[in-house]
């Protein structure tokens, strides 16, 4: 069996230190790396109807660079 990639070590990281699901950690890695590989401006945005794990984690790691979407109020936030 290979060995887990960067994202997936920076993912388990994630939810292990901030107790969030692997699912929003695992989307945030990724938009981050496509926002930051692609130059995108604005960034890649993930839309949600929860997003408190977002927000956890841009408090809570350097370098989350992403747009979330509150399906629920209709707010974008910008994180990174």
């Amino acid at each position: 069996m290979p060995p887990p990639s960067a994202e997936v070590k920076r993912t388990q990281q994630l939810v292990n230190a901030l107790g969030i699901d692997c699912v929003d950690a695992m989307l945030a890695e990724l938009a981050t790396n496509i926002t930051r590989l692609c130059d995108l401006k604005p960034s890649l945005e993930i839309a949600t109807f929860d997003t408190r794990d977002f927000l956890r984690m841009s408090t809570a790691r350097d370098g989350v660079q992403l747009r979330v979407y509150d399906m629920r109020s209709l707010d974008t936030v910008e994180l990174g």
